[in-house]
């Protein structure tokens, strides 16, 4: 079988590698156009700090959650932070609870406490009185 294999190497045509295929210009065009079109349907709105605390409290006065479902709900509407880091969520969350907009308690889960955050009557005047910074993104809000 050895000796048929080496013989016929000759013969038989070397198997090409992916990498080594180029795409016709034709699918080419068609592959990046897809990644275009998903790219402009998955678009991200970086919110400044003014916008992320008041869609923290319009997702707040829906109902309580805790911050690791809060950023959850912002990223799947696609909502980031000028400022990066999911910990600039938690400094907001912090904020908002100190300035009296924002409660917090404590629960039990599993194993492991966890904090959950609900909006106070004062978080909800506030939220009520600057309502215009959030005009702009009222087509993801409806989407809640």
């Amino acid at each position: 079988m050895e000796k048929w294999l080496k013989e016929s190497a000759s013969i038989l045509k070397p198997a090409e590698s992916p990498a080594d295929v180029q795409p016709s210009k034709k699918h080419l065009d068609a592959f990046l156009q897809k990644i275009a079109e998903r790219e402009a349907s998955q678009e991200i709105h970086f919110l400044n700090r003014k916008e992320i605390e008041a869609m923290i409290l319009h997702f707040l006065s829906e109902q309580g959650m805790e911050g690791l479902d809060l950023i959850t709900c912002l990223e799947s509407k696609k909502i980031r932070s000028q400022e990066q880091g999911e910990g600039v969520i938690y400094g907001i969350l912090n904020q908002l609870e100190a300035g009296g907009l924002l409660e917090s308690r404590w629960r039990e889960s599993g194993s492991r406490m966890v904090k959950t955050y609900h909006l106070t009557g004062k978080g909800g005047d506030f939220l009520n009185k600057h309502s215009s910074v959030l005009s702009p993104y009222q087509a993801i809000l409806s989407a809640s």
